[in-house]
């Protein structure tokens, strides 16, 4: 399901989960280039974000974990704060079932999240 910025366009915003963030976050991460750019090029646009509130424990323990270092977990959720705070996206409920709820596509490099939702809302990877 390849996403990119000029169909995200298109919607007022997007549930952008964890997984995209900590690969944005994380050089070493696969996924690393197109998060960044991707988020980069979103938020350049003037695009919006809706961030689950949980994403901050999800971001700062994963970082935390794949570099051994909790400090690097709190840098991590100091980064998204001030990119919301800079960018007023708002944080809120749990991803999938805010999508569902508000009717916005979710945007995740976690296949578990891919598989689990059906159709019940569109699942999508960031993609430049």
């Amino acid at each position: 399901m390849p996403f990119g910025v000029r169909e995200l366009k298109e919607q007022a915003s997007a549930i952008v989960d964890a997984s995209v963030w900590i690969s944005a976050l994380l050089p070493q991460d696969v996924h690393h280039s197109v998060s960044r750019t991707w988020r980069r090029a979103r938020i350049a646009d003037g695009g919006t974000f809706t961030l689950p509130w949980l994403i901050l424990p999800e971001v700062a323990g994963a970082v935390a974990r794949r570099t051994g270092q909790a400090l690097l977990g709190d840098q991590a959720v100091a980064t998204i704060l001030a990119a919301q705070h800079a960018a007023s996206f708002p944080l809120k409920g749990v991803d999938t079932a805010l999508a569902e709820r508000l009717g916005l596509s979710l945007v995740t490099w976690d296949n578990e999240q891919v598989t689990r939702t059906g159709d019940r809302i569109r699942v999508l990877r960031p993609a430049i």
